[in-house]
């Protein structure tokens, strides 16, 4: 199995999947922490997640010390065997002191199909961050992408763009600690996450309440199953508190809120015409539609965004509130983002 990086192949299916899930994040993991192919999605993105929730400035120390005191649990959970420390001493030797803060390069999830790796030894000078910027441009990702980003970053937070967007999701969905099922009958996760099935929803590190022990398969099999049973269309989500005894740490939701508007806004980017021309706000409206409605086969909505036509696209942005009078107030906020948006010319 070859590699999205290139040049390697994975060394399993969890490898490959990892890759594919997180990118460039979780190759930046693996390089510190070989074995972390062995580990579960759950232990991966709280590895991620730990750079996001680091003092500026602190991000590489926090990722190592991070892992350091994982070790010892992830080698007896999962049946990790170091007969070699010094490799793992050795993959962290390219980490050096900060220069610029941007521990990640700046990209996310950007994929580079370079051959190149990342230089480690003690000589190596060169940040993470650096070497994104270097190695960007193999992908085609060149000084006028560049510039065109931070011309539409003038229009927006530059520190999260999707901020706005974040808050609005957070305040209309209310993010329960637990898991709960939609008004239409789906079992979700956190800010809107449908849980297609088990596998995804046991995925999730789900906790027991009042304990914070992480619960077992089994229990997660359980809730499950509780959760079917106690299905009521229509219900709001707290009428399921009671329903489960898991839990969820919230950050893992924001976690989970990033990875889904990144999905959504790449599933835009590819189906929308001229949606890399909307500013920010009408983005955002677009997004917010999209999180509970698939408006791919919105054919007018399309014609509206191929015209370049603002109001005939903010127009079509109408989500049908029959039966579903929590939308009235979605649509209204996405209808005045997207009439505050424009087309970057």
């Amino acid at each position: 199995m070859r590699s999205l990086f290139g040049g390697d192949t994975y060394e399993s299916d969890n490898d490959e999947r990892l890759d594919r899930k997180f990118s460039y994040n979780y190759q930046v993991i693996k390089r510190i922490y070989p074995k972390a192919s062995e580990l579960p999605e759950e232990e991966v993105r709280g590895t991620i997640q730990k750079y996001y929730q680091a003092p500026k400035g602190q991000e590489e120390q926090v990722i190592k010390d991070y892992i350091s005191q994982k070790e010892p649990e992830w080698q007896q959970l999962y049946g990790l065997d170091y007969k070699d420390k010094e490799d793992v001493k050795d993959a962290n030797s390219f980490w050096q002191p900060t220069q610029n803060n941007d521990f990640w390069g700046g990209y996310g999830n950007k994929q580079n199909t370079s051959s190149s790796t990342i230089p480690q030894g003690s000589n190596n000078t060169q940040t993470l961050g650096d070497y994104f910027m270097d190695n960007m441009t193999d992908s085609g990702y060149t000084l006028q992408n560049r510039l065109n980003q931070a011309q539409e970053g003038l229009q927006s937070d530059v520190s999260d763009p999707f901020g706005e967007l974040k808050e609005a999701l957070i305040d209309f969905e209310k993010t329960p600690d637990y898991p709960y099922m939609d008004k239409v009958g789906n079992i979700t996760t956190c800010v809107g996450n449908l849980d297609e099935d088990f596998e995804e929803f046991a995925s999730h590190p789900w906790r027991i309440r009042g304990t914070g022990r992480l619960a077992t398969r089994q229990e997660k099999w359980i809730a499950y199953q509780k959760l079917l049973a106690a299905k009521k269309p229509n219900y709001r989500a707290y009428y399921y508190k009671n329903k489960t005894n898991l839990s969820i740490p919230m950050d893992y939701c924001k976690q989970l809120l990033d990875e889904g508007i990144k999905s959504r806004d790449s599933e835009l980017r590819k189906g929308i015409p001229n949606y890399d021309k909307m500013s920010q706000n009408m983005k955002n409206a677009l997004l917010e539609t999209h999180y509970t409605s698939n408006i791919l086969p919105w054919r007018h909505l399309k014609d509206g965004a191929r015209g370049l036509d603002q109001e005939y696209l903010c127009g079509e942005l109408e989500r049908d509130t029959t039966g579903r009078p929590d939308l009235i107030e979605r649509n209204a906020w996405a209808k005045e983002q997207c009439l505050k948006g424009y087309f970057i010319k």
